[in-house]
């Protein structure tokens, strides 16, 4: 995968351990499942715009900060 998107994963993974969210929440807000949930937190699957907004929405942050 690409270099970008593992780093955005990578943001995402640190920022939601940091905030002590679990990961099946975040899928649940986001309307995906948890392996799809965790295929984005860990670089496997590309994240969908739409999806990076949900979970920066879900995390209380901008967007931008993911990116």
């Amino acid at each position: 995968m690409l270099l970008q998107v593992e780093q955005i994963a990578a943001r995402i993974r640190e920022l939601r351990d940091i905030l002590d969210v679990d990961a099946s929440d975040v899928a649940k807000t986001i309307e995906v499942s948890k392996e799809t949930y965790d295929d984005y937190e860990n670089g496997r699957k590309d994240i969908p715009i739409g999806k990076l907004y949900l979970i920066a929405k879900a995390l209380g942050v901008d967007p931008t900060v993911l990116l």
